[in-house]
């Protein structure tokens, strides 16, 4: 906090500081994020950390502390809620860790968040061990705290991952179909009408495999919305 907030040339550091910020963190509004409980550890780990915080006495809030303010944390979770309610319709939905880091300045403030709010049972970890480790976070959107990890949702985070993977690869082919096609209308302009029909080969087959990346989007879409759909009615049922 000194070395951010109050490092203006000239600035003035309150002598009051430090002891503002401990009585901050004994009311609750600020935790140190080494004391935050880690939700990719093992649960033995997790235990073990639980604790050690109820036996060891707090320490006093050093200058390389990283500080977790509880208060922005809940506004960036309210944020963030209402931007998923837009484009999801069930009380509860899964993203990648990659999604809800994009919610966050840097890597390192999303992490203390995803720390805070698993612990504070606002959202869930969840990850799937195959060849290609995914990670995901459960997100509550109607209520402020998030139901256990369901066979569901790990199904719906590897579908997630594809849905990212192969929107990622559409925009690829979506920039390389229009980069080879601006082409070919250049070549055709200078009277390279040879390089004028090469580059409208490579934009017809980049058309092609842009539209069958479509339609494996559009079933991966399909199938997301028949498991949120079953899950529904399992929670009403």
């Amino acid at each position: 906090v000194t070395s951010v907030w109050f490092a203006r040339p000239g600035g003035i550091t309150p002598l009051c500081l430090p002891q503002v910020l401990e009585e901050m963190r004994a009311d609750g509004d600020i935790l140190l994020k080494s004391e935050l409980i880690v939700p990719t550890a093992g649960g033995l780990y997790q235990l073990v950390k639980r604790v050690s915080q109820m036996a060891i006495s707090r320490r006093p809030i050093v200058q390389e502390d990283i500080l977790v303010f509880r208060s922005l944390v809940e506004e960036r979770f309210e944020d963030i809620a209402t931007q998923l309610r837009g484009s999801h319709w069930t009380s509860t939905c899964v993203i990648t860790t990659t999604k809800f880091n994009s919610f966050f300045y840097g890597r390192e403030d999303a992490h203390a968040a995803l720390c805070y709010l698993t612990q504070r049972g606002k959202a869930r970890y969840l990850a799937i061990r195959k060849e290609d480790p995914v990670e995901g976070v459960k997100f509550p959107l109607v209520s402020a705290h998030a139901p256990a990890v369901s066979k569901f949702d790990c199904d719906t985070l590897h579908l997630v991952w594809q849905e990212e993977k192969l929107q990622q690869q559409f925009d690829v082919l979506d920039r390389r179909w229009e980069i080879s096609r601006r082409a070919a209308l250049m070549s055709f302009k200078a009277g390279d009408k040879q390089g004028a029909f090469r580059y409208v080969r490579q934009s017809k087959l980049f058309s092609e495999s842009r539209n069958k990346c479509t339609q494996l989007l559009e079933r991966v879409e399909e199938v997301i919305s028949l498991i949120a759909s079953a899950e529904s009615t399992k929670q009403v049922l």
